[in-house]
Parts: structure tokens; C-alpha cells; sequence
């Protein structure tokens, strides 16, 4: 006992913090994904829709003689093994499938111990926190429980200004195995199930909202009472989110300035059109985008969130990193955001806005939240934020918030996001920095285009590090820079203008800052000798990508 004492003491004039665990009341997500796991069935036998072979997942409802999923092609009185994790296997019996969006009611019998799910939560908005739940290894054992995810409501989407939600775009975990599952809100209410209909513009996963299943099933008699509430479940405190709530808070402050963006060009000798995001920067109708957005572009308009259109037109743009500074030629606009001055710290929170709906106004801003994973990423282009925040060509354009609302980055998929299957986002985000931009930014609101010019050294080099540091060169053209100054095959490059080269990173960052025609003194390691080669960087035979 006397040690222990001893060491709480160390700890505390050490000035370490001790960690106590949460409580299973204090931690939302293991409250819910307790209760979640426990209402998620697998449903034998029917396609769950889309490609995929997996069986379909589904959600106990009512009394729990219902589950709730999707499915294709399952006409009413189709039978159906269903499996309740840790008890015996149903018969399940379909009693009614909307087509338009293939949610399917199956009645089982006897019901389930454990009861159904409550179903009377409110819509939720983007930045929500949410639940999944499915079985992504497809195994269908009595004794396996679901594997739950954690995620946000990204957009809420509708026909128009006036319905009802017609689908939500969610992040989480989701893959062919989850298709059918449920999704709940942070109450533990069930608010949509999963469907195979990814957003492919996004790469989003997509799910049915309750209320459109809802309108769905009334209409037939067998379904009238299905999705009233049922049997209570866990309920956790609804201010037991804080880190939501607070990036909730921040995306309110700069929704107003986040806009769409809808261009015009020609695609194939025929007109296109397609959305992306800008924000508003200054009081003068100032916006920044991303080069990808308004590239080869014939017009360019803006549509603000209150569904007003204006003009726009470009002013400048850093040809590197893929920033471009627009004007909005309108009357009344909205406040300007706050650009950070500093780099965000590697794993603070952020929220990544953008409104990729163009004329469907409406649909509201696209949230997606995650953390910083790294700074200064290397890219040919620009020294990158690196998210775990989903970013995508639907917030492209958008800005990376911190806690205070403060636009820490803007949203690039340069050397990006990759859209895989069932609307999977590759999890992997980059964003400009706001530090950085504030750099050139003057040049740009001056109207001037920053022309990227990489200087070409001529060399091919090896991606392992040499021995006792530095980048050994594999290949050296013969009538390109590197040669004329004597570099060979062999040689170790160990400093470039006064920085040392540790390995190919250090490198690349290096280049990243020097031009055609400039000067570069390269220190390099032969054999034991140490020479200084002054090469001066030619022009890329292609562009770089």
C-alpha cells in the first residue's frame, strides 16, 4: 500500500496525469455499442443488394419479432433463415419491400429475447455522431456479434426544400458485409439502415432514412404499427458528445461563408456542368477554391447557402499547390471565415465542410470529422495537412476546421482520396494549410498567377537510404543537369543548399521549393571523397503530376 502511495505522488510532482477510466454511463460509445450489437441479425438466404454475395444484415424491431433490411428481389412470403447472435435460428417470412428503396420487413418467429430497437429518433444534421453495425467477414455463427463503427451524418439529403430526408451520406466503416445495418443516433435511436447505393460523386456511403421507410410501409396494412417505437434501449446522455458538439458549433459559424460553386465547360465539344466548394475569405467577396474545381471552365457561378446566385470570376491562383482566389460579383454576402496562422497540432480534432450541391441548395453543408494525422505531407506541390476526416470531390474547395472554427486548411484531393466500391472514401484527406496560403495571398488578391516551374535536375534516384545517410543516385541522364555538373551514378546526395539529406523525404521537400533556372549546390558523397556540384536545374521534359 505504502509503494503505491509512493508512486500516485511521483506521478503527480512528475506532472504526469493519471488516467481514470470512464464509467460505462460516461462513454457513449461503449454504452451504445453494447446495446447495438445485440439488435443486429443476419439474414440467410437473400441478397442484401448491390454486387455483393453477402447475406444481408438486418435490425430487430417491434417486440422483436421484426427485422428490419434491405434486400433485392424479395417478393412478400419469401422464407428466410434469420440469426440472432447467441440464440437459435429463426424462420423469417417477408411481409413487405418498398422497391423504390428495397428496405424489406420480415416477421420471425419466436421473437427475440432481446426485444426490438427504438425507432423514434429525430432527422439528425451533418456533423451528427452516429452508430453502424454489420458483419463485414460475412460469418453468420450463432455466437458472432456485430462489429460496430463509429461515424458522422455527413449530409442530410432531400428532393427539395420542402421533403422529408431522401437519403443520408455517412461516414464510417462500411463495406459490402454491412449492407442492411443499422445506423443510430447518439440516444441509441434508430435512424436509417445501410444501403448498397453509394454516393459516387462523394464515395460516401448512403442510408435509408426511417422516416422515408416509414411512408414507405404505412400504406400497407401488415406494416402500420412496424416502426412505431419499441422497447427502450440503452439511453445515453445526449451531452456526452463534447467533441461533436464543439465542431457542431464551429461548422455553424462558417456555414454561412461555405458556398457552391457551378461551372460550365466543354466536355467533348458539348457543354458540362458540374459543383464544387469555395468559402469566403474577406468582407470584398473574396473566395478560395481548389485548381480542380474551376479548371478549363467557360463561367463560373456562385450559389450561397440561402439559394442566391451571383457571378464569379477568377482573380488569381498558385499554380502549385492548386489554390485559386475567386470574386463573387454580388450584393449582400456573408461574413468572412478566420484563416489560422499557426499549424494545427497532429491529433487535434477537425471537420472538414463543404457544399457540393450546386442548385440543390437545400441539401445544407457536407460534414465529415476526423483528426490531423501529420503535417507537412510531402507532395511535389505543397507541404500537406494530413486528415482522417473523409475528403472527397464533393468538399474539395471546402475548409478544414479546428474547435474554435478556425479554417486550418483547405480541402484538396490532389494525390488524394480514391473512391473504392460501395461508396468507400480510401479514409485518407489532405488539406493546403492556411498558414501557407496566407503566404502568397497577398499575390493572389493582387490579381497575379504564381507559375509552377519545378526546376528538372536530370537524375533517377533510390528510394532506400544510404548508409549513414543520405540518396543514393541510381541513373543520371546524360544531357540533362545533373550530368553537365558532374554528377555520376553512385554518388550519395548528403546536403542540398545547406540542408541536410537524410533520406529521399528530405529530398523531395527540398526540390519542392527550388525553380527552373535557379542555382542548386548539392553536396555529395563519392566513394571517400566529398564534393560540391552546382547544377542548374532545367525545365521537367513532361509537367509533373
Amino acid at each position: 500500500m505504502r509503494s503505491m502511495v509512493s508512486l500516485a505522488i511521483l506521478l503527480l510532482i512528475s506532472g504526469v496525469a493519471v488516467a481514470v477510466p470512464l464509467s460505462v454511463a460516461e462513454d457513449p460509445g461503449r454504452a451504445l455499442a453494447a446495446d447495438l450489437s445485440d439488435h443486429v441479425v443476419r439474414v440467410m438466404g437473400i441478397r442484401a443488394g448491390g454486387r455483393g454475395a453477402l447475406p444481408a444484415v438486418g435490425v430487430l424491431l417491434g417486440d422483436g419479432d421484426l427485422v428490419l433490411t434491405t434486400t433485392q428481389r424479395a417478393e412478400r412470403g419469401r422464407r428466410t433463415t434469420v440469426v440472432v447472435p447467441g440464440e437459435e435460428e429463426r424462420i423469417g417470412e417477408v411481409i413487405v419491400r418498398d422497391r423504390a428503396t428495397g428496405a424489406t420487413l420480415i416477421r420471425i418467429s419466436p421473437p427475440a429475447s432481446v426485444g426490438g430497437i427504438d425507432v423514434s429518433g429525430a432527422t439528425p444534421k451533418a456533423g451528427d455522431p452516429i452508430l453502424t453495425a454489420g458483419f463485414p467477414f460475412g460469418g453468420p455463427g450463432a455466437e458472432l456479434k456485430a462489429a460496430v463503427g463509429l461515424g458522422v451524418i455527413a449530409q442530410v439529403r432531400r428532393k427539395s426544400a420542402m421533403d422529408d430526408p431522401a437519403d443520408y451520406l455517412i461516414t464510417s466503416a462500411v463495406n459490402l458485409g454491412d449492407v442492411g445495418g443499422p445506423i443510430i443516433d447518439r440516444t441509441g435511436k434508430l435512424i436509417g439502415i445501410l444501403s448498397h447505393r453509394g454516393d459516387p460523386y462523394t464515395g460516401l456511403a448512403a442510408a435509408i432514412p426511417v422516416p422515408r421507410i416509414r411512408r414507405a410501409m404505412e400504406a400497407l396494412a401488415e406494416a402500420k404499427t412496424a416502426l412505431s417505437p419499441a422497447r427502450p434501449t440503452t439511453v445515453v446522455r445526449d451531452d456526452a458528445w463534447p467533441v461533436h458538439d464543439t465542431l457542431e458549433d464551429a461548422v455553424d459559424l462558417v456555414d454561412p461563408a461555405v458556398f457552391s460553386i457551378v461551372v460550365t465547360r466543354e466536355v467533348r465539344g458539348r457543354p458540362g456542368v458540374s459543383a464544387g466548394t469555395a468559402f469566403f475569405i474577406d468582407h470584398e467577396g473574396h473566395a478560395l477554391t481548389v485548381s480542380e474545381n474551376v479548371r478549363d471552365v467557360k463561367t463560373i457561378r456562385a450559389i450561397l447557402p440561402d439559394g442566391r446566385e451571383f457571378p464569379v470570376t477568377r482573380r488569381g491562383e498558385d499554380e502549385r499547390r492548386g489554390v485559386v482566389l475567386l470574386t463573387v460579383e454580388g450584393g449582400e454576402l456573408p461574413g468572412p471565415v478566420k484563416l489560422a496562422t499557426e499549424l494545427p497540432a497532429i491529433g487535434s480534432f477537425v471537420a472538414a465542410v463543404g457544399r457540393p450541391g450546386g442548385k440543390d441548395w437545400w441539401n445544407g453543408p457536407l460534414v465529415t470529422v476526423g483528426i490531423i494525422g501529420a503535417q507537412n505531407r510531402n507532395d511535389r506541390r505543397w507541404g500537406a495537412l494530413h486528415t482522417d476526416a473523409a475528403v472527397n470531390r464533393g468538399n474539395a474547395g471546402g475548409p478544414l476546421l479546428d474547435l474554435d472554427g478556425n479554417v486550418v486548411g483547405l480541402l484538396s484531393t490532389l494525390g488524394g482520396s480514391t473512391l473504392t466500391g460501395l461508396g468507400a472514401n480510401s479514409g485518407l484527406g489532405f488539406a493546403i494549410p492556411s498558414k501557407t496560403i496566407l503566404e502568397f495571398l497577398p499575390a493572389l488578391l493582387r490579381g497575379e498567377t504564381l507559375a509552377h516551374r519545378p526546376g528538372h535536375l536530370g537524375v533517377t534516384l533510390n528510394n532506400t537510404p544510404a548508409p549513414g545517410g543520405g540518396v543514393i543516385v541510381d541513373g543520371v541522364d546524360p544531357v540533362r543537369p545533373a550530368a553537365r555538373a558532374g554528377m555520376m551514378v553512385g554518388d550519395v546526395i548528403i546536403e542540398t543548399n545547406g540542408d541536410p539529406i537524410r533520406g529521399i523525404e528530405d529530398l523531395r521537400r527540398v526540390f519542392t521549393e527550388l525553380r527552373e533556372g535557379e542555382e542548386a549546390v548539392i553536396i555529395v558523397r563519392r566513394g571517400e571523397e566529398t564534393l560540391t556540384l552546382r547544377p542548374t536545374l532545367g525545365k521537367w521534359p513532361t509537367p509533373p503530376r
